[in-house]
């Protein structure tokens, strides 16, 4: 059986001056050319599906939130007590119960902090 590994994905990568420097290439610009315009298409396709149903207020508002979630269940569920990934790379909880850990952990950090949110609702009404 083959062992299992996980990834411990940086939240921000640096690019090298070499890596930068080929990116602005045309080699690179031309190789990649058709890639770049089915992104455009895709994003302003998407673009226009945000307005036409939530609108782009409520998308970028819960898009923050989001982000706001994710770095601290970031924080609060990946260090050493319940992440899924040691830091070279081998799974630390194989079994259910180890897993439970970290999505409890996620539950838990939602749900206080989505009582926190009523509460200060309930404040302002």
């Amino acid at each position: 059986k083959k062992a299992e590994q996980c990834f411990i994905i940086p939240s921000k990568t640096s690019l090298t001056e070499e890596i930068k420097e080929y990116l602005d290439t045309e080699e690179y610009k031309a190789k990649h050319a058709g890639d770049n315009l089915l992104y455009q298409a895709v994003n302003k396709s998407l673009n226009a599906t945000i307005e036409s149903t939530i609108g782009r207020e409520r998308f970028d508002s819960r898009m923050e939130m989001y982000r706001k979630y994710k770095e601290i269940i970031g924080q609060r569920c990946g260090g050493d007590d319940c992440g899924l990934c040691s830091k070279s790379g081998i799974p630390r909880f194989p079994d259910i119960a180890g897993k439970e850990c970290f999505y409890g952990c996620i539950k838990d950090t939602l749900k206080e902090y989505a009582f926190k949110k009523k509460k200060r609702q309930d404040a302002v009404l």
